[in-house]
C-alpha cells in the first residue's frame, strides 16, 4: 500500500488542529494514565486487578515484591487513574477504575 502524502498550507494545519481540539488537562491525564502502565510491574498489578480488586498483601504474595516497590506502583497508577483505592477496616482494597477496565484491559 502506497502513502500518499502532500506538504499542508498553514490554513489546513490550522483547520487539523481545530478538528483535534486539544484539551491540555485531558492530555496530562491520558499522559498520566499511560504513564501508569508503562513498566511490567504495574501491567502485572494491572492484570491481577482486572480479576478482582486486592488488598496491599494479596498484591504483594502474588507478585513477590517488597510492600515498599508495590506502594510505589500502585501510586502511579491512582495518580493516572488507572486504579483506585477504597479503605475497608484495616485494608486499603485496590480495584480498576470501570472506564479503564472496559477499554484497556
Amino acid at each position: 500500500m502506497k502513502m500518499e502524502w502532500t506538504l499542508k498550507t498553514d490554513e489546513e494545519l490550522r483547520e487539523s488542529l481545530r478538528i483535534c481540539q486539544f484539551d491540555e488537562g485531558e492530555l496530562e491525564r491520558q499522559a498520566a494514565f499511560h504513564k501508569g502502565l508503562a513498566d511490567p510491574t504495574r501491567l502485572k498489578i494491572v492484570r491481577l486487578l482486572g480479576i478482582a480488586p486486592m488488598c496491599l498483601c494479596e498484591l504483594s504474595s502474588a507478585l513477590e515484591v517488597p510492600n515498599s516497590t508495590l506502594t510505589h506502583h500502585l501510586r502511579l497508577l491512582e495518580r493516572g487513574e488507572v486504579i483506585r483505592s477504597t479503605r475497608l477496616g484495616r485494608n486499603t482494597v485496590f480495584q480498576l477504575t470501570e472506564k479503564e477496565v472496559g477499554e484497556h484491559v
